[in-house]
């Protein structure tokens, strides 16, 4: 017992430890998402910037804010109160690891050494150690999924869950969910896989859920939410109608005329695979690996009507998480890339490759690809399955993606994952125009390709080699971005959002 209490001290140590040198030297947000989202924790603290926020047009949620609360009524000084904000966020994701590790060693029953490992390498993730170097909702986006799974876990698996207990996190798994979409409205996509997550899980495990106590928590919680953002909206950006962020953009009807269109579906298309090479190749062919041992695992559940395992659990939350993702970030940003195609509205082409509206189900993913590589090393198709369409993504972004890109502005820190060689010396803001940037992302391409196949090959030997081939690249990429991208736009302070903040 007290060597496991160790492990959770030592990773939860380690990755914060990891995670907050480099907070430390920030000062201001960049840009809009990481002013915007601090915007009600300032107003509850006396620091009105209504008019800034709704001049900008950008609607962002309260859920994060929450945790801002205590800085800005503790600390005047913003450069520190900013620092402060950024340690919160790494205190936050360093949970994430103790989460995976939990999950299994004592659900999916993995071994302590392996398990260990495999929590540090999820918890390292660039994704998860960039985003939280911002003030912006996917802190409580990258968090909240896995407590979601550590409950779902608990529920259908601990045997001395009482009525009482069953009721209690029932509940508590129906208000995290529901803190997602108060934290940003993609949280949407939480809520829906989790309650469906649920409902089957409370069908095939024999009523090990309490319905009642879920729907109820998901109902008040829904309601509260509703409330809050009335209030939020009315207060905070002082009844401005919102241009951007808002759920109304997908109710336009010309959007569905374009959707159905030809030259809408190539859209669809082009973009879908864009976002797939960022999936793949920043997880070096281990979230496809994840994907495609997700779906069989749920066609299993389905065929024999059983959940035996806990990793069908995270299998079910994985992959609906994912796919809801994806479907939602397509139509998000469909609009603009159907522009962006036709050619009459060239800029940003990051959301070509976009990975953001995806990046908090990643870590799901690259967890159910680790479990893969540990629990089946004389498994072949999937891999060599993965390495084909690695290669193929990589083959058609080359072809018909980067060329498109080249010369047009980017947010610099949205492809974070996949920036490691781009020419970043001259940046002074989030948007910009990266010189070598076509170059650069398929450079990255091969380069993840490369990776994936040492990882495949070391697998095979040494499973602790392939773990720390991730390991170091992982290190690799968060450590040249804190310096590179992060600390060279923040040193800069040239963005108008940084510029307000720090005028209070």
């Amino acid at each position: 017992m007290k060597k496991v209490k160790n492990e959770y001290i030592s990773l939860y140590a380690v990755t914060f430890i990891l995670s907050v040198i480099p907070a430390l030297f920030y000062t201001a947000p960049a840009f809009e998402d990481g002013l915007g989202t601090m915007g009600t924790a300032a107003y509850l603290t006396g620091h009105d910037w209504s008019a800034f926020l709704a001049a900008d047009g950008y609607y962002y949620k309260y859920g994060q804010a929450l945790w801002y609360i205590l800085p800005f009524a503790l600390i005047d000084n913003a450069v520190i109160r900013y620092k402060v904000m950024l340690a919160v966020n790494s205190m936050l994701t360093s949970l994430i690891p103790l989460i995976v590790y939990r999950i299994s060693c004592k659900y999916i029953r993995m071994e302590q050494k392996r398990a260990y490992l495999t929590a540090l390498i999820v918890g390292w993730m660039p994704s998860i150690l960039l985003y939280n170097k911002y003030t912006w909702a996917e802190t409580n986006l990258m968090v909240l999924p896995w407590v979601i799974l550590l409950l779902q876990c608990k529920l259908c698996f601990d045997r001395e869950c009482c009525t009482f207990r069953k009721c209690f996190y029932s509940a508590l798994l129906a208000l995290a969910a529901v803190y997602t979409f108060m934290s940003h409205q993609r949280g949407l996509v939480v809520v829906l896989a989790a309650t469906i997550t649920t409902f089957i899980l409370w069908r095939l495990r024999k009523n090990c859920i309490s319905m009642t106590a879920y729907l109820a928590g998901l109902t008040a919680g829904l309601f509260s939410d509703r409330m809050l953002c009335a209030w939020q909206k009315a207060q905070v950006y002082a009844g401005a109608v919102m241009e951007h962020n808002t759920l109304a953009d997908f109710l336009k009807p010309e959007l569905y005329h374009k959707l159905l269109s030809w030259q809408g579906v190539l859209t669809l298309i082009k973009t879908g695979f864009g976002w797939l090479y960022h999936s793949v190749c920043s997880t070096f062919g281990l979230a496809f690996i994840g994907i495609v041992f997700m779906v069989l695992l749920v066609v299993r559940v389905f065929r024999r009507r059983t959940l035996d395992c806990a990793v069908e659990i995270v299998a079910l939350q994985g992959i609906l998480s994912f796919l809801g993702a994806f479907a939602l970030g397509l139509l998000f940003f469909f609009e603009s890339m159907y522009h962006y195609f036709d050619g009459t509205e060239v800029v940003r082409c990051d959301h070509l490759l976009f990975g953001r509206y995806l990046e908090s189900t990643l870590p799901i993913l690259l967890y159910m690809g680790l479990i893969y590589l540990i629990n089946y090393q004389q498994g072949k198709m999937i891999q060599w399955l993965s390495a084909a369409v690695h290669a193929g993504l990589v083959g058609f972004t080359a072809v018909f993606l980067l060329p498109r890109m080249q010369g047009v502005d980017c947010y610099v820190h949205s492809l974070a994952a996949l920036n490691l060689f781009m020419d970043t010396s001259g940046i002074t803001k989030t948007q910009e125009i990266i010189p070598n940037y076509s170059l650069a992302l398929f450079a990255f391409g091969i380069f993840s390709l490369v990776i994936g196949v040492l990882i495949g090959i070391a697998r095979r030997r040494n499973i602790r080699a392939a773990f720390l081939v991730i390991a170091l690249v992982f290190l690799w990429i968060y450590i040249w971005n804190c310096y590179s991208v992060i600390g060279r736009i923040d040193g800069a302070q040239a963005t108008v959002y940084a510029q307000y903040y720090l005028s209070w």
